[in-house]
């Protein structure tokens, strides 16, 4: 199967699991997250391996680096060495990628699958079970953006959450009241 002809199916497929999927292109730079990704953690499609350190945990982006460089199809620049062995010299284990440790203490088990030439999927299993009415992770910080996502989420107009292919990634109580539909039903919908 061609990949990139294939990838809107994948991508379609990946939305659908509960477990999170980052699908990963040659550079080290997130091409896809499915909605489970993105509700779990603050996360955004083209950002590098060095925005993924506080997010995954620096032996997992460190590992998958190494994956990635050691990999078929993966971009070489001058000086590179590609070899498993360098990998292992660090410590790295060649197959089995550690658990992903989030910025917020949680644990996730992680599976590595090369999808083609020059394209990976990543899946996190998180070991404790998501909140059920967290607040949606903000990629923008500090006290003033907490106390506003506080006021928009609880307040009693509808609000929704939606990732760069205007997936819906969460909604409040006042957008399911608003649309009838039950909020597992809305998050990975394209309205």
């Amino acid at each position: 199967m061609d990949l990139v002809a294939g990838q809107p199916a994948l991508e379609k497929f990946f939305d659908h699991l509960g477990e999170g999927v980052l699908l990963f292109d040659r550079r080290g730079q997130v091409t896809f997250a499915n909605t489970a990704a993105l509700r779990r953690m603050p996360c955004a499609v083209g950002v590098s391996f060095a925005e993924w350190q506080g997010v995954l945990g620096v032996e997992l982006v460190d590992w998958l680096r190494h994956a990635i460089a050691t990999s078929p199809g993966a971009m070489r620049t001058p000086g590179h060495v590609n070899s498993r062995a360098a990998a292992s010299s660090r410590g790295l284990a060649a197959t089995t990628p550690p658990a992903a440790v989030m910025s917020d203490g949680s644990t996730a088990d992680v599976a590595w699958q090369v999808l083609g030439s020059g394209f990976y999927a990543l899946r996190l299993h998180w070991r404790d079970p998501a909140p059920v009415d967290a607040l949606p992770a903000s990629t923008i910080t500090g006290p003033v953006i907490a106390e506003l996502m506080q006021v928009l989420w609880h307040s009693p107009f509808p609000a929704m959450l939606q990732d760069t292919r205007w997936r819906i990634v969460d909604v409040n109580p006042a957008f399911v009241a608003f649309s009838g539909y039950p909020r597992e039903k809305l998050i990975g919908s394209d309205p």
